[in-house]
Protein backbone atom coordinates (compact mmCIF):
# COMPACT_ATOMS: atom_id res chain seq x y z
CA UNK A 1 0.00 0.00 0.00
CA UNK A 2 1.06 3.46 -1.01
CA UNK A 3 2.12 6.31 1.50
CA UNK A 4 -0.69 8.81 1.40
CA UNK A 5 1.74 11.50 0.59
CA UNK A 6 2.08 9.47 -2.66
CA UNK A 7 -0.98 9.96 -5.92
CA UNK A 8 -3.74 7.54 -6.08
CA UNK A 9 -3.40 5.11 -8.54
CA UNK A 10 -5.58 4.53 -11.46
CA UNK A 11 -7.10 1.13 -9.68
CA UNK A 12 -7.73 3.29 -6.50
CA UNK A 13 -9.64 5.68 -8.36
CA UNK A 14 -11.48 3.16 -10.55
CA UNK A 15 -12.44 1.08 -6.65
CA UNK A 16 -13.95 4.61 -5.38
CA UNK A 17 -15.91 5.40 -7.91
CA UNK A 18 -17.30 1.71 -8.51
CA UNK A 19 -17.60 1.71 -4.48
CA UNK A 20 -15.25 -1.43 -4.50
CA UNK A 21 -12.80 -0.64 -2.12
CA UNK A 22 -12.92 -2.32 1.56
CA UNK A 23 -13.51 0.31 4.54
CA UNK A 24 -10.08 0.63 5.29
CA UNK A 25 -9.24 1.22 1.56
CA UNK A 26 -12.02 3.83 1.06
CA UNK A 27 -11.13 5.71 4.32
CA UNK A 28 -7.26 5.76 2.83
CA UNK A 29 -8.61 7.17 -0.16
CA UNK A 30 -11.02 9.92 2.00
CA UNK A 31 -8.03 10.62 4.03
CA UNK A 32 -5.59 11.15 0.70
CA UNK A 33 -8.29 13.56 -1.06
CA UNK A 34 -8.76 15.79 2.01
CA UNK A 35 -4.80 16.70 0.95
CA UNK A 36 -4.66 16.00 -2.21
CA UNK A 37 -6.45 18.36 -4.68
CA UNK A 38 -4.77 17.15 -8.00
CA UNK A 39 -6.30 13.61 -6.91
CA UNK A 40 -9.35 14.66 -6.15
CA UNK A 41 -9.68 16.69 -9.51
CA UNK A 42 -8.49 13.25 -11.11
CA UNK A 43 -11.37 11.87 -9.89
CA UNK A 44 -14.09 14.82 -10.59
CA UNK A 45 -12.83 17.08 -12.99
CA UNK A 46 -11.19 21.18 -12.02
CA UNK A 47 -14.68 22.65 -11.32
CA UNK A 48 -16.06 20.23 -9.58
CA UNK A 49 -13.10 19.47 -7.76
CA UNK A 50 -12.48 23.12 -5.93
CA UNK A 51 -15.59 23.17 -4.04
CA UNK A 52 -15.04 19.67 -2.81
CA UNK A 53 -11.55 19.93 -1.96
CA UNK A 54 -12.46 22.54 0.24
CA UNK A 55 -15.83 21.01 1.95
CA UNK A 56 -13.33 17.56 2.53
CA UNK A 57 -10.66 19.28 4.21
CA UNK A 58 -12.91 21.91 6.09
CA UNK A 59 -14.71 18.50 7.70
CA UNK A 60 -11.30 16.92 8.96
CA UNK A 61 -10.28 20.13 10.58
CA UNK A 62 -10.28 19.74 14.09
CA UNK A 63 -12.66 21.36 16.60
CA UNK A 64 -13.74 21.82 20.01
CA UNK A 65 -17.19 20.54 19.43
CA UNK A 66 -18.52 17.85 21.96
CA UNK A 67 -19.28 14.44 20.98
CA UNK A 68 -22.78 12.86 20.50
CA UNK A 69 -25.15 10.03 20.40
CA UNK A 70 -27.94 9.46 18.01
CA UNK A 71 -31.19 9.92 19.36
CA UNK A 72 -33.61 7.26 20.28
CA UNK A 73 -36.18 8.30 17.14
CA UNK A 74 -33.15 7.78 14.97
CA UNK A 75 -32.37 4.47 16.42
CA UNK A 76 -35.57 3.49 16.29
CA UNK A 77 -36.05 4.15 12.73
CA UNK A 78 -33.14 2.84 11.70
CA UNK A 79 -33.96 -0.16 13.54
CA UNK A 80 -37.47 -0.81 12.29
CA UNK A 81 -36.22 -0.44 8.59
CA UNK A 82 -38.32 3.50 7.95
CA UNK A 83 -34.92 5.47 7.89
CA UNK A 84 -34.57 7.69 4.61
CA UNK A 85 -30.90 7.15 3.07
CA UNK A 86 -29.50 10.54 5.01
CA UNK A 87 -30.44 9.31 8.18
CA UNK A 88 -29.24 5.23 7.53
CA UNK A 89 -26.20 6.70 6.66
CA UNK A 90 -25.30 8.86 8.98
CA UNK A 91 -26.23 5.86 11.66
CA UNK A 92 -23.83 3.72 10.16
CA UNK A 93 -21.50 6.29 9.96
CA UNK A 94 -21.68 6.58 13.71
CA UNK A 95 -21.94 3.20 14.73
CA UNK A 96 -18.22 2.45 13.69
CA UNK A 97 -17.09 4.97 16.74
CA UNK A 98 -19.71 4.14 19.35
CA UNK A 99 -20.29 0.64 20.52
CA UNK A 100 -22.59 2.41 23.28
CA UNK A 101 -25.59 3.16 20.02
CA UNK A 102 -24.76 0.27 18.98
CA UNK A 103 -25.63 -1.52 21.95
CA UNK A 104 -28.93 0.53 22.30
CA UNK A 105 -29.56 -0.18 18.95
CA UNK A 106 -30.86 -3.99 19.50
CA UNK A 107 -33.15 -2.77 21.40
CA UNK A 108 -35.39 -0.70 19.38
CA UNK A 109 -35.93 -3.92 17.51
CA UNK A 110 -39.39 -5.06 18.06
CA UNK A 111 -39.78 -8.62 19.39
CA UNK A 112 -41.54 -9.49 16.26
CA UNK A 113 -39.66 -8.13 14.19
CA UNK A 114 -38.85 -10.01 10.94
CA UNK A 115 -35.78 -12.80 11.34
CA UNK A 116 -33.68 -10.78 8.29
CA UNK A 117 -34.15 -7.69 10.75
CA UNK A 118 -32.85 -9.15 13.86
CA UNK A 119 -29.82 -10.56 12.05
CA UNK A 120 -29.10 -7.46 10.69
CA UNK A 121 -28.99 -5.39 14.03
CA UNK A 122 -27.19 -8.23 15.71
CA UNK A 123 -24.69 -8.95 12.91
CA UNK A 124 -21.31 -9.14 13.12
CA UNK A 125 -19.15 -6.66 11.70
CA UNK A 126 -18.88 -6.56 7.90
CA UNK A 127 -15.02 -5.30 7.58
CA UNK A 128 -12.56 -6.00 10.84
CA UNK A 129 -13.72 -3.23 12.83
CA UNK A 130 -17.40 -2.54 12.02
CA UNK A 131 -19.32 -0.92 14.01
CA UNK A 132 -16.33 -0.49 17.07
CA UNK A 133 -14.09 2.17 17.36
CA UNK A 134 -10.26 1.85 15.62
CA UNK A 135 -7.06 1.39 16.74
CA UNK A 136 -6.06 5.40 18.02
CA UNK A 137 -8.71 6.89 17.07
CA UNK A 138 -11.13 9.21 20.17
CA UNK A 139 -14.80 8.94 19.37
CA UNK A 140 -13.96 12.55 20.20
CA UNK A 141 -13.75 13.10 16.40
CA UNK A 142 -16.71 12.61 15.43
CA UNK A 143 -18.91 15.68 16.64
CA UNK A 144 -22.37 16.27 15.46
CA UNK A 145 -21.00 19.25 13.00
CA UNK A 146 -18.26 17.41 11.10
CA UNK A 147 -20.42 13.93 11.01
CA UNK A 148 -23.06 16.12 9.16
CA UNK A 149 -20.18 17.95 6.89
CA UNK A 150 -19.03 14.62 5.79
CA UNK A 151 -22.22 13.08 5.33
CA UNK A 152 -23.23 16.35 3.17
CA UNK A 153 -19.78 15.92 1.04
CA UNK A 154 -20.36 12.01 0.35
CA UNK A 155 -23.74 12.43 -1.04
CA UNK A 156 -21.97 15.48 -2.87
CA UNK A 157 -19.22 13.80 -4.25
CA UNK A 158 -21.61 10.92 -5.47
CA UNK A 159 -23.72 13.18 -7.22
CA UNK A 160 -21.02 15.49 -8.53
CA UNK A 161 -19.45 11.97 -9.85
CA UNK A 162 -22.86 11.24 -11.57
CA UNK A 163 -23.59 13.97 -13.06
CA UNK A 164 -20.13 14.60 -14.42
CA UNK A 165 -19.99 10.94 -16.14
CA UNK A 166 -23.76 11.63 -17.57
CA UNK A 167 -22.87 14.74 -19.05
CA UNK A 168 -19.40 13.33 -20.11
CA UNK A 169 -21.26 9.97 -22.00
CA UNK A 170 -24.08 12.32 -23.37
CA UNK A 171 -20.89 14.42 -24.85
CA UNK A 172 -19.27 11.63 -26.08
CA UNK A 173 -22.63 10.00 -27.45
CA UNK A 174 -23.21 12.68 -29.72
CA UNK A 175 -19.97 12.30 -31.46
CA UNK A 176 -20.06 8.59 -31.84
CA UNK A 177 -20.35 8.55 -35.92
CA UNK A 178 -23.89 9.17 -36.11
CA UNK A 179 -25.46 5.89 -34.44
CA UNK A 180 -28.68 6.25 -32.56
CA UNK A 181 -29.45 2.79 -31.32
CA UNK A 182 -30.03 2.19 -27.60
CA UNK A 183 -26.52 0.14 -27.32
CA UNK A 184 -24.40 2.97 -29.18
CA UNK A 185 -26.20 5.33 -26.52
CA UNK A 186 -24.46 3.71 -24.05
CA UNK A 187 -20.82 3.58 -25.32
CA UNK A 188 -18.68 6.80 -23.93
CA UNK A 189 -15.65 5.92 -26.47
CA UNK A 190 -15.28 3.54 -29.00
CA UNK A 191 -11.44 3.36 -30.83
CA UNK A 192 -10.28 1.34 -33.37
CA UNK A 193 -7.47 -0.18 -32.53
CA UNK A 194 -5.40 -2.29 -34.94
CA UNK A 195 -7.42 -5.40 -35.64
CA UNK A 196 -9.96 -4.91 -32.52
CA UNK A 197 -11.99 -2.34 -31.33
CA UNK A 198 -12.18 -1.10 -27.64
CA UNK A 199 -15.33 0.47 -26.02
CA UNK A 200 -15.80 2.01 -22.31
CA UNK A 201 -19.69 2.44 -21.57
CA UNK A 202 -21.00 4.40 -18.89
CA UNK A 203 -20.90 2.32 -16.26
CA UNK A 204 -16.52 1.93 -16.62
CA UNK A 205 -16.78 -0.83 -18.38
CA UNK A 206 -13.39 -1.38 -21.34
CA UNK A 207 -14.07 -4.12 -23.85
CA UNK A 208 -11.63 -5.22 -25.86
CA UNK A 209 -8.71 -5.02 -23.30
CA UNK A 210 -9.62 -8.47 -21.01
CA UNK A 211 -6.08 -9.81 -21.31
CA UNK A 212 -4.49 -6.40 -19.71
CA UNK A 213 -3.64 -6.89 -16.35
CA UNK A 214 -6.55 -4.90 -13.80
CA UNK A 215 -3.96 -2.45 -12.79
CA UNK A 216 -3.39 -2.15 -16.94
CA UNK A 217 -6.79 -1.68 -17.08
CA UNK A 218 -7.64 0.81 -14.85
CA UNK A 219 -5.11 2.76 -16.09
CA UNK A 220 -6.39 2.72 -19.59
CA UNK A 221 -10.21 3.32 -18.59
CA UNK A 222 -8.74 6.45 -16.77
CA UNK A 223 -7.23 7.85 -20.09
CA UNK A 224 -9.96 7.23 -21.29
CA UNK A 225 -12.82 8.59 -19.22
CA UNK A 226 -10.82 11.66 -18.51
CA UNK A 227 -9.19 12.05 -22.14
CA UNK A 228 -5.93 12.97 -20.03
CA UNK A 229 -2.88 11.46 -18.76
CA UNK A 230 -0.68 11.86 -15.47
CA UNK A 231 2.31 13.35 -16.20
CA UNK A 232 5.31 10.85 -15.13
CA UNK A 233 7.99 12.01 -12.56
CA UNK A 234 10.42 10.25 -14.12
CA UNK A 235 11.04 12.57 -17.15
CA UNK A 236 11.74 15.81 -14.28
CA UNK A 237 14.47 17.64 -15.27
CA UNK A 238 15.28 15.76 -18.35
CA UNK A 239 14.53 19.38 -20.12
CA UNK A 240 17.69 21.58 -18.97
CA UNK A 241 17.27 25.56 -18.78
CA UNK A 242 18.85 27.25 -21.01
CA UNK A 243 22.64 28.90 -21.02
CA UNK A 244 22.02 32.59 -20.97
CA UNK A 245 24.95 34.36 -22.64
CA UNK A 246 25.66 37.58 -22.89
CA UNK A 247 25.42 40.01 -25.91
CA UNK A 248 23.53 39.34 -29.26
CA UNK A 249 21.41 36.15 -29.48
CA UNK A 250 22.88 33.14 -31.23
CA UNK A 251 21.66 31.54 -34.63
CA UNK A 252 19.43 29.32 -34.72
CA UNK A 253 21.26 25.92 -35.20
CA UNK A 254 21.98 24.90 -38.30
CA UNK A 255 20.55 21.12 -38.11
CA UNK A 256 18.56 19.47 -35.70
CA UNK A 257 18.88 16.76 -33.05
CA UNK A 258 15.61 14.47 -33.67
CA UNK A 259 15.74 11.59 -30.61
CA UNK A 260 15.88 10.56 -27.60
CA UNK A 261 15.59 13.85 -25.97
CA UNK A 262 13.63 14.67 -22.77
CA UNK A 263 12.27 10.88 -22.44
CA UNK A 264 12.93 7.56 -20.84
CA UNK A 265 14.21 4.39 -23.11
CA UNK A 266 13.99 1.33 -22.53
CA UNK A 267 16.63 0.32 -24.34
CA UNK A 268 20.02 -0.35 -22.97
CA UNK A 269 22.28 0.62 -26.22
CA UNK A 270 19.63 3.23 -27.89
CA UNK A 271 19.38 4.35 -31.30
CA UNK A 272 20.36 8.16 -31.70
CA UNK A 273 18.91 9.87 -34.59
CA UNK A 274 19.60 13.65 -35.56
CA UNK A 275 18.28 15.79 -39.05
CA UNK A 276 20.74 16.72 -42.00
CA UNK A 277 23.10 19.43 -42.30
CA UNK A 278 23.34 20.89 -45.88
CA UNK A 279 26.91 20.25 -47.81
CA UNK A 280 28.11 18.07 -44.41
CA UNK A 281 30.00 14.89 -45.10
CA UNK A 282 30.47 12.90 -42.11
CA UNK A 283 29.10 12.86 -38.57
CA UNK A 284 30.61 12.35 -34.92
CA UNK A 285 28.44 11.41 -31.69
CA UNK A 286 29.40 12.07 -28.26
CA UNK A 287 27.63 10.69 -25.33
CA UNK A 288 28.30 12.12 -21.77
CA UNK A 289 26.76 10.79 -18.72
CA UNK A 290 25.31 13.33 -15.41
CA UNK A 291 29.04 13.88 -14.30
CA UNK A 292 29.79 15.06 -17.93
CA UNK A 293 32.30 12.38 -18.90
CA UNK A 294 32.11 10.93 -21.88
CA UNK A 295 31.24 7.44 -22.18
CA UNK A 296 30.81 6.75 -25.91
CA UNK A 297 31.73 8.55 -28.99
CA UNK A 298 31.53 7.19 -32.75
CA UNK A 299 34.10 7.29 -35.53
CA UNK A 300 33.05 9.80 -38.28
CA UNK A 301 29.86 8.57 -40.16
CA UNK A 302 27.62 9.51 -42.86
CA UNK A 303 24.12 7.92 -41.38
CA UNK A 304 21.97 9.98 -39.52
CA UNK A 305 21.61 7.55 -37.07
CA UNK A 306 24.16 5.73 -34.88
CA UNK A 307 23.08 2.73 -32.41
CA UNK A 308 25.16 3.52 -28.66
CA UNK A 309 27.97 0.41 -29.19
CA UNK A 310 27.76 -0.31 -25.51
CA UNK A 311 25.29 -0.82 -22.77
CA UNK A 312 24.11 1.87 -20.79
CA UNK A 313 23.35 1.99 -17.06
CA UNK A 314 19.52 1.37 -16.02
CA UNK A 315 18.08 4.46 -13.93
CA UNK A 316 20.94 6.72 -15.13
CA UNK A 317 20.83 10.00 -16.99
CA UNK A 318 23.04 10.83 -20.44
CA UNK A 319 22.85 13.45 -22.43
CA UNK A 320 24.48 13.57 -26.09
CA UNK A 321 25.88 15.72 -28.93
CA UNK A 322 26.61 15.59 -32.70
CA UNK A 323 29.69 17.46 -34.59
CA UNK A 324 28.88 17.67 -38.68
CA UNK A 325 31.79 18.44 -40.74
CA UNK A 326 31.56 20.17 -43.74
CA UNK A 327 34.44 21.65 -45.77
CA UNK A 328 36.46 22.46 -43.11
CA UNK A 329 34.42 23.62 -40.38
CA UNK A 330 32.78 21.34 -37.53
CA UNK A 331 29.69 22.09 -36.24
CA UNK A 332 28.24 21.21 -33.22
CA UNK A 333 24.75 20.44 -31.91
CA UNK A 334 23.21 21.70 -28.81
CA UNK A 335 25.60 24.48 -28.37
CA UNK A 336 24.44 27.12 -26.16
CA UNK A 337 22.51 28.45 -25.77
CA UNK A 338 20.45 25.58 -26.51
CA UNK A 339 19.93 23.32 -23.55
CA UNK A 340 21.55 19.55 -23.49
CA UNK A 341 19.82 16.87 -25.24
CA UNK A 342 19.10 14.60 -22.21
CA UNK A 343 17.76 11.01 -22.23
CA UNK A 344 17.32 8.44 -19.26
CA UNK A 345 16.97 4.82 -19.07
CA UNK A 346 14.27 3.02 -17.70
CA UNK A 347 15.46 1.77 -14.34
CA UNK A 348 15.30 -2.88 -13.48
CA UNK A 349 12.26 -2.82 -12.12
CA UNK A 350 10.64 -0.67 -14.51
CA UNK A 351 11.74 -2.69 -17.23
CA UNK A 352 10.31 -5.54 -15.33
CA UNK A 353 6.84 -4.16 -15.33
CA UNK A 354 7.13 -2.50 -18.30
CA UNK A 355 7.78 -5.92 -20.52
CA UNK A 356 5.24 -7.82 -18.81
CA UNK A 357 2.73 -5.00 -19.67
CA UNK A 358 3.77 -4.89 -23.08
CA UNK A 359 3.27 -8.46 -23.63
CA UNK A 360 0.28 -8.53 -22.40
CA UNK A 361 -0.80 -5.20 -24.34
CA UNK A 362 0.00 -7.17 -27.71
CA UNK A 363 -0.74 -5.02 -30.63
CA UNK A 364 -3.12 -2.43 -28.60
CA UNK A 365 -2.00 0.99 -29.67
CA UNK A 366 -3.93 2.46 -26.92
CA UNK A 367 -2.35 0.14 -24.01
CA UNK A 368 0.71 0.70 -25.46
CA UNK A 369 0.11 4.34 -25.56
CA UNK A 370 -0.93 4.38 -21.83
CA UNK A 371 1.56 1.88 -20.54
CA UNK A 372 4.36 4.12 -22.46
CA UNK A 373 3.06 7.19 -21.32
CA UNK A 374 3.36 6.25 -17.83
CA UNK A 375 6.47 5.01 -17.64
CA UNK A 376 7.90 8.68 -19.49
CA UNK A 377 8.60 6.65 -22.37
CA UNK A 378 7.70 9.90 -24.80
CA UNK A 379 9.29 8.62 -27.92
CA UNK A 380 7.38 5.47 -27.83
CA UNK A 381 4.10 6.67 -26.44
CA UNK A 382 3.98 9.17 -29.16
CA UNK A 383 4.22 6.97 -31.71
CA UNK A 384 1.27 4.61 -30.03
CA UNK A 385 -0.79 7.57 -29.57
CA UNK A 386 -0.13 8.76 -33.33
CA UNK A 387 -1.07 5.41 -35.25
CA UNK A 388 -4.19 5.49 -32.95
CA UNK A 389 -5.06 8.84 -34.62
CA UNK A 390 -4.88 7.75 -37.76
CA UNK A 391 -7.12 5.32 -37.23
CA UNK A 392 -9.32 7.46 -35.63
CA UNK A 393 -9.14 11.06 -36.94
CA UNK A 394 -12.60 11.91 -35.42
CA UNK A 395 -12.14 11.23 -32.02
CA UNK A 396 -11.27 13.95 -30.27
CA UNK A 397 -9.94 11.61 -27.48
CA UNK A 398 -7.44 10.11 -29.55
CA UNK A 399 -6.30 13.42 -30.42
CA UNK A 400 -6.34 14.39 -26.99
CA UNK A 401 -4.22 11.52 -25.28
CA UNK A 402 -1.50 12.70 -28.53
CA UNK A 403 -1.14 16.21 -27.46
CA UNK A 404 -0.63 15.65 -24.15
CA UNK A 405 2.59 13.86 -24.22
CA UNK A 406 3.82 16.10 -27.03
CA UNK A 407 2.97 19.10 -24.45
CA UNK A 408 4.97 17.68 -21.75
CA UNK A 409 8.59 18.08 -23.47
CA UNK A 410 7.05 21.71 -24.29
CA UNK A 411 5.95 22.43 -20.59
CA UNK A 412 9.08 21.18 -19.51
CA UNK A 413 11.43 24.17 -21.29
CA UNK A 414 8.62 26.73 -20.39
CA UNK A 415 8.74 25.88 -16.25
CA UNK A 416 12.68 26.18 -16.33
CA UNK A 417 12.99 29.49 -18.26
Amino acid sequence: MQSEHEHLTALDLDGYRQRKLDAAARQRCDRHFASCEECLRRLLGDEQSRAAFSQLKEAFVCSDEEPFHLSPEELRDYATGTADEATKTICESHFEICPRCVRELKTFVPRRASAPLREQAARKPQYPGKWLPQPGRSPELLTARRLAVVTTLAACLLLIWAAWRNAFSLQKSAHSHGETSPISLSIVVRLKDGTQEITLDRSGSLTGLERLSQQAQAEVRDALATADLQRPQSIAGLSAPPIKLLGAPADAPPFDLVSPIATVVAEEQPILRWKPLPGATSYTISVFDASFNQVAKSNAVSALEWPVPIPLQRGSTYSWQVTARRDHQQITVPRAPAPRAQFKLLDVEGIKQFNGAKAQAANSHLALGVLCAHAGLLDDAERQFQALVEQNPQSSVAGKLLQTVRSWRKNEIVEQQ
